[in-house]
């Protein structure tokens, strides 16, 4: 199967957990992989393809000092979603969208941190 991406994405060795604002309602989801250009969630429940979404990731302890709020809010386009091998969970990669530099960084910053290849 032929790799899509624009950058070389890392596995996280912690899952922070991210919170995906769908209109009124909040679904808490873990970030399991993260590039330069988006990132993979593990979701309870399926996100909706082509969609765009709010996302707020709350960045984990002892990495959280480190952060202004310990909360990074950015936009995100749900390419794909399917069900995981965990079956209460799936899977969905999302493509950043307007996203602020000193966000990126920060996001960065935390691949850095949690890459479990570091």
């Amino acid at each position: 199967m032929q790799d899509r991406r624009r950058s070389a994405r890392a596995s996280l060795l912690v899952y922070p957990e991210v919170e995906v604002f769908l209109g009124e309602k909040a679904l808490k989801a873990h970030m399991a992989d993260l590039s330069r250009t988006g990132v993979l969630l593990l979701c309870p429940d399926r996100l909706e393809p082509r969609r765009a979404y709010e996302l707020q990731v709350i960045v984990p302890p002892p990495y959280d000092r480190d952060v202004p709020g310990s909360q990074l809010r950015f936009q995100a386009l749900c390419c794909w979603s399917r069900s995981a091998r965990n079956p209460e969970r799936f899977e969905a990669g999302l493509e950043f969208l307007h996203m602020d530099p000193p966000v990126l960084r920060m996001l960065m910053w935390i691949q850095d941190q949690l890459d479990i290849c570091a």
